[in-house]
Formats: structure tokens, C-alpha cells, sequence
């Protein structure tokens, strides 16, 4: 097996990476549609009200910042975990303007824009773009254009290019498919949740309310700094890790105060992050570890039963994420905030009948994130194989040299 030869990004590139605009505007604006920093965050193109917006100006039909079909983006600020995510642009022609805190980018004839995109979005890719940002103690870390230009990135035969992109592509839409299957069984437990107790939102069957802080203690997790971080020990849990099995994890062999410790099936509450990818409750599935910044462990005082907690707080996502506040596609809610949501309190048996008609549901659940795990493995390393020439062609069958 041999390595695929590399070149500079820069090399590749017929156009950028060129910077997109951040005008004015409000929310009766009526000028130039135009991209939020979270179209993008999740690596592929979304388009919807919350990733949109429009500007107050109207941008000129000529100017080079409306997108085409086929242009990457690339995100120039954001976390340390988010920053040069890239997706590629596939909306309707010259229909949006993108923002300044990302980049675009057209490549030569000769250079597959998806297998490119695949490469900086693999673990190789995203390790090397976390390289790449700097940024100062307190700020969002940056990628300069210039300096992705000098991005080391494989330059296999274009033919070859196109065959990697095509079959992550088909391992990625099996991936796809279970996750859609995770977020249909999500729907069925708030749907018996809706049918047992109403929707929280108005209280139709006038149960006793209660304030968050009055049913739970909330613990902040820690701020761990990118050199704590260490390749053996105990898993750092950060917000990527709650719903995607795929993200690697970074680990730490310090001897940590026991109010980090996060346990199997222990309660964590993401209150920052993308809204729509990031917010909400978890019950953690995987191995013991600590706990990240921006994570509450969820210490319940008996009050209400686990599942109908991450089930009631997950129906009042709407209601949190319409008072977070921040900017650079990351919000977050204070933990004031959480500390005044009002939930409502049925008798306890209930809330037990709720997780005994619900528990068939979790083990399905669990069963489909253990399957969503064993693809994740399998993508990370059909990526890895790829991107050093390692996926061989043999007839129809394909094999790892």
C-alpha cells in the first residue's frame, strides 16, 4: 500500500478562499437572504428559518457573494471543535449570500469538490484544521485563508477521487438512515408523554407546577484546556459526544475533584452549543469519564422520575432556545435561566407508568445506537483507509490494503 501523494489546498483551488459578508440586519428585514454561521455547523448544508436570515441591504446580482451549487464553505471562527468545518453548497443557484465567518471555495477541473469535503471533515481532516486555528485566551479560534491555503490535503487520480467520495457517501447514508430511525423513536416517547400529561406548554390537565431548581441540582462540568488533554485516561465527555458515537473523544489521567465524574445512565444537560444539533437532555450510554464545560449533570431529588425528566425538558427545548443568547452560531442559556423553567409535576406513579410504557422504546433505543456506534466505527475507518490509499478495488468487492 502507498500513501497518496499531497499538495497544498492552495494548489487545488480555482477560486478563495475568499471571505463572505456580515451586514445589518433585523428581523423585518427585506434585503439579500443570506447564510447563519449554523447552515453549516453540522458539516452538511441546512437550510431552514433558524439557519437563514435576511440582510437589510440587497446584495447586487453581479457581486461574486452569491453561492453556486457545489461551493464549499468553510468555517472560519467558532469552537475549537467546530472551526473549519466544511459543507458543500447544493441550494438553489445565486439564492443566498453566505456570512464572514466563512470562507468559500471552487476548485479546479481537475480536484472532486466531495472528496475534498470528505477529507476535511474526517478525523485527519478536522485534526489538522484545529492545528491550523489560533486565537488568544478568551477568543473564538480562527483559520486565516492564507494560512488554509497551505493545508496539506491528498491528491489521489481524479477517477479515484470520485470512487472514495462515492462510497463514503453510500456508508455515510446508512449511517443517516439510523439516525433518522433514533429521532423517530425520539417522537413516539414525546408523543406518549403528550398523550399521558399534555403538553407542558399550557398545563391542560392542571398538574402542580415547579420550578427546575426546586426538582434537581445542576453541576457544572469543568473547563478542561486543549494541552490537559491527553490520548489515554479517563474520556473527556464534551457536547459532540452526547449524540454523535463518531466524534472521538479526548482524555485526561488527572486525579479530578468526584463532582465531575460523570456514571453510566447519569442525566446531562447540553445548555450551549448549535440549536437544533446540540441543545437538550441525555441519559449517558457510554463508559464512565468527566465532564466537560457546558454540560449539567442532572442530580433529580426524587421529585420526578429520570425518563419523564429528559422527556419534559426535551419538549421545552423550544421555550429555552428562544432566550438563549451569544453569537458565532454557539448560544447558550444561563443557568438562571434553566433554574426558572417551570415543569409540571404529575403524581409519581404516573410519571413510573410513563417509563414502564416507554422502557420498550429505550431498549430499541439502545439497540440502534449500538448498531449507529458499530457504522460510526466503520466510517472513521473506511475515512482512514481512504485518505492514505488504503481501500483497494478488486472487481466488484471492495477490501482495506
Amino acid at each position: 500500500m502507498s500513501e497518496w501523494p499531497t499538495a497544498m489546498l492552495g494548489e487545488v483551488i480555482s477560486e478563495g478562499p475568499t471571505n463572505g459578508y456580515s451586514g445589518a440586519t433585523a428581523p423585518d428585514a427585506a434585503g439579500s437572504p443570506t447564510l447563519r454561521l449554523s447552515a453549516t455547523t453540522t458539516g452538511a448544508l441546512v437550510l431552514n428559518e433558524s439557519t437563514t436570515k435576511r440582510l437589510n441591504e440587497t446584495i447586487p446580482p453581479k457581486s461574486g457573494l452569491w453561492l453556486r451549487p457545489g461551493d464549499l464553505l468553510i468555517q472560519r471562527s467558532n469552537t475549537l471543535d467546530l472551526v473549519g468545518t466544511a459543507a458543500i453548497y447544493d441550494g438553489p443557484v445565486e439564492a443566498f449570500v453566505y456570512p464572514d465567518l466563512m470562507m468559500r471555495i471552487r476548485f479546479r477541473a481537475d480536484t472532486d469538490t466531495r472528496f475534498i469535503w470528505r477529507y476535511l471533515n474526517s478525523p485527519l481532516g478536522r485534526t489538522a484544521m484545529r492545528r491550523m486555528a489560533s486565537g488568544s485566551a478568551g477568543s473564538m479560534p480562527k483559520i486565516s485563508g492564507a494560512r488554509l491555503r497551505t493545508l496539506q490535503v491528498p491528491v489521489p487520480p481524479l477517477p479515484e477521487q470520485r470512487r472514495i467520495a462515492e462510497i463514503l457517501d453510500k456508508a455515510d447514508a446508512l449511517r443517516a438512515k439510523r439516525r433518522a430511525a433514533l429521532a423517530q423513536l425520539d417522537t413516539l416517547t414525546q408523543s406518549i408523554f403528550l398523550e399521558m400529561f399534555g403538553d407542558p406548554a399550557t398545563n391542560p390537565k392542571g398538574w402542580p407546577v415547579k420550578r427546575l431548581a426546586e426538582v434537581c441540582h445542576l453541576v457544572n462540568g469543568r473547563a478542561f484546556k486543549p494541552e490537559e488533554w491527553e490520548e489515554h485516561g479517563l474520556p473527556i465527555i464534551r457536547i459532540q459526544n452526547l449524540n454523535d458515537s463518531s466524534k472521538p473523544f479526548n482524555y485526561t489521567t488527572k486525579n479530578l475533584p468526584e463532582r465531575f465524574r460523570v456514571k453510566t445512565g447519569d442525566i446531562l444537560f447540553s445548555w450551549s452549543g448549535t440549536p437544533g444539533t446540540s441543545f437538550g437532555c441525555f441519559r449517558w450510554g457510554g463508559a464512565e469519564g468527566w465532564l466537560n464545560q457546558h454540560i449539567f449533570n442532572v442530580r433529580l431529588n426524587g421529585s420526578l422520575d429520570s425518563s419523564f425528566f429528559i422527556t419534559h425538558v426535551n419538549l421545552k427545548l423550544g421555550e429555552l432556545i428562544s432566550k438563549a443568547h451569544g453569537g458565532v452560531g454557539l448560544q447558550h442559556v444561563t443557568k438562571g435561566m434553566i433554574d426558572e423553567t417551570r415543569l409540571t409535576v404529575p403524581p409519581k406513579q404516573l410519571q413510573r407508568d410513563f417509563a414502564s410504557m416507554t422502557v420498550n422504546v429505550d431498549h430499541a433505543h439502545e439497540e440502534l445506537i449500538a448498531s449507529q456506534t458499530g457504522f460510526d466505527r466503520l466510517f472513521a475507518c473506511l475515512q482512514h483507509e481512504a485518505f492514505r490509499g488504503g481501500l483497494v478495488s478488486t472487481g466488484h468487492n471492495l477490501r482495506m490494503a
